[in-house]
C-alpha cells in the first residue's frame, strides 16, 4: 500500500500531451501537468509534473519543472524543484539543479552529467 503523501505522477494535475510523433521547437510555458512522447528543442517550463515518455525526447537550452519523470531522453540545463526521477530506460544527460533534496536513479536508467543539490536553510545552520 502507497503512503497517503506519495502522488502519482500519471494522475498528477496533468493538463496535456504532445504525442509521440510530434516534433516541437521554441519556447513553451505548461501550466499545470504535462507528458510528452514526441520531441521537444528549445526552452521549456511546466508548473507541476513533467513525464517525458518511452518514445519522449527533450533537447533543452534551459528547462524548469517542479517535478520530471524521465522515461525518455533529456539532454540540457535542467532546473528541477521538487523531484527528478529517471525511471527504467530513461536516460539524462546534462547540468541539473534541484531546489530540495529529491533524486531518484532507476536500475537500469542513465545519467550523465552533473547535479547541485539544494538544501532547505534549515538544514544547513551548526
Amino acid at each position: 500500500m502507497a503512503r497517503s503523501e506519495e502522488i502519482d505522477p500519471l494522475r498528477a494535475d496533468m493538463q496535456g500531451l504532445i504525442g509521440e510523433g510530434t516534433s516541437l521547437s521554441g519556447e513553451f510555458h505548461f501550466q499545470g501537468g504535462y507528458r510528452v512522447d514526441g520531441k521537444i528543442t528549445g526552452r521549456l517550463s511546466c508548473s507541476s509534473t513533467l513525464i517525458v515518455g518511452p518514445p519522449g525526447r527533450l533537447e533543452t537550452e534551459e528547462l524548469h519543472a517542479a517535478s520530471l519523470v524521465v522515461s525518455g531522453s533529456v539532454e540540457g540545463t535542467l532546473h528541477v524543484r521538487d523531484r527528478l526521477e529517471i525511471a527504467e530506460g530513461g536516460s539524462v544527460r546534462g547540468r541539473i539543479t534541484l531546489a530540495s533534496p529529491g533524486f531518484v536513479l532507476a536500475r537500469g536508467a542513465s545519467f550523465e552529467g552533473t547535479i547541485v543539490m539544494r538544501t532547505p536553510a534549515s538544514e544547513t545552520g551548526g
